[in-house]
């Protein structure tokens, strides 16, 4: 398993109960990291950053955003090449 079929196993283990989503989670995280700022292929830390703000999201349904950079954050723990 590699690729876009190894996120969407990674990320239904994360959601649990909601495992059903994970597609749809995958399917996010490469409509807003892969086509701009310029076209790329979809990789683990893009998967990781949208899980980090989906679920930072889901603790406050009223948080619209963050100042945080959280890509920063996690380009720091999720090497490029994986």
């Amino acid at each position: 398993m590699s690729g876009r079929a190894l996120y969407q196993e990674i990320v239904a283990q994360r959601l649990g109960p909601q495992a059903g989503r994970a597609g749809e989670l995958v399917r996010r995280a490469e409509e807003s990291f892969t086509d701009w700022p310029v076209d790329r292929n979809l990789q683990f830390r893009h998967v990781v950053h949208y899980l980090v703000f989906y679920e930072y999201t889901l603790l406050d349904p009223a948080r619209r955003g963050t100042m945080t950079n959280m890509g920063t954050v996690v380009a720091k723990i999720i090497p490029a090449h994986i």
